[in-house]
């Protein structure tokens, strides 16, 4: 299981085109290059949660930029899906897996007439490394 995990790990780090465990998440948003991306993580902007939930014009002077990238950017944070995965024990050898998109409080609608082209890989494995279930959903 621990193979399956990595090579999720590096295929969205490879699409993304950076690493996992980078500083620089705001490299993921439209319109935000290397030298933005200096900028707000300089400014401890290092989370989507936290562009998400910054102030627009807070991230306008961060970037030296006029409005309405604060907007853009806010709002491009926002749109990345945010996951909840819960696993429930159903009988002795079933568990059923819930995935709940999570709504962040800065952007509480989803806007119907958008495309979002998400995805994400669940990987189920056992105490012994053992892949259980691993299934790819968009």
């Amino acid at each position: 299981m621990s193979a399956q995990r990595a090579a999720a790990i590096l295929a969205k780090c490879l699409r993304c085109q950076l690493w996992e465990n980078s500083p620089m998440v705001a490299r993921q948003l439209p319109e935000v290059g290397v030298a933005l991306t200096a900028l707000l993580v300089n400014a401890r902007k290092t989370t989507l949660d936290s562009l998400a939930e910054a102030n627009p014009r807070e991230l306008e002077v961060i970037m030296n930029r006029l409005p309405p990238m604060g907007d853009k950017v806010r709002n491009a944070a926002n749109d990345i899906a945010k996951l909840r995965v819960s696993l429930l024990k159903v009988g002795s050898d079933l568990l059923e897996a819930r995935v709940t998109r999570i709504v962040r409080p800065s952007h509480p609608r989803i806007d119907p007439k958008k495309e979002y082209h998400q995805w994400f890989v669940l990987i189920v494995g056992g105490s012994d490394d053992k892949l259980l279930f691993q299934r790819r959903f968009a």
